[in-house]
């Protein structure tokens, strides 16, 4: 029996074919799981580029140099993130007595009764009405026993958007850098 050579030779070539088509996928999937902490900033950094280029052409014309505009408007996006950050933590940190205080009052408010509107809300103004009745009656203790089962997890809310605040920053900064090297 006579082996039929091309269709021997066909097989190999579509093994390696195969093989290939596979491992250029798994390559091509491992290249994205590590650059995915960075597919957003990119993506962020092409569309500032993208849309400011006409501006940096002009910035660069003044300048006559494309690396002094580069940085000119590296320079003008930190200013854009950096300034507004800045202000929203100095502004926190100026109310803190405020914002302390306020907290500290609603320890000691009691709860009022429900306005006569909220009674006249039309299908759900009755229950509305009768459940803040009841909340007030409870008092302050009622509303603590009630939230008390949610203080642990929203301490641990609170402490995540702390560590989100730090990682919105630094992608920020990944953003600015990636922007300035496109």
């Amino acid at each position: 029996m006579k082996v039929d050579q091309p269709n021997a030779i066909a097989r190999g070539d579509l093994t390696r074919t195969v093989l290939a088509v596979l491992l250029i996928g798994a390559l091509i999937g491992t290249s994205l799981w590590v650059l995915r902490p960075f597919l957003l900033a990119l993506v962020w950094a092409t569309m500032i580029v993208v849309a400011t280029w006409p501006l940096m052409l002009k910035v660069q014309r003044v300048l006559r140099r494309r690396w002094l505009a580069t940085m000119a408007m590296t320079a003008v996006m930190l200013i854009l993130l950096i300034v507004p950050l800045a202000l929203a933590i100095q502004s926190i940190v100026q109310n803190s007595d405020t914002i302390v205080q306020t907290f500290q009052g609603l320890a000691t408010r009691e709860i009022p009764p429900p306005p006569v509107w909220v009674a006249k809300i039309p299908l759900a103004g009755t229950q509305i009405a009768s459940h803040w009745q009841n909340v007030a009656a409870g008092g302050k203790d009622g509303i603590a026993a009630r939230l008390a089962p949610y203080a642990g997890d929203a301490a641990r809310w609170v402490a995540g958007q702390f560590s989100d605040i730090s990682l919105l920053v630094l992608h920020l900064l990944l953003t600015v850098a990636i922007a300035a090297i496109l």
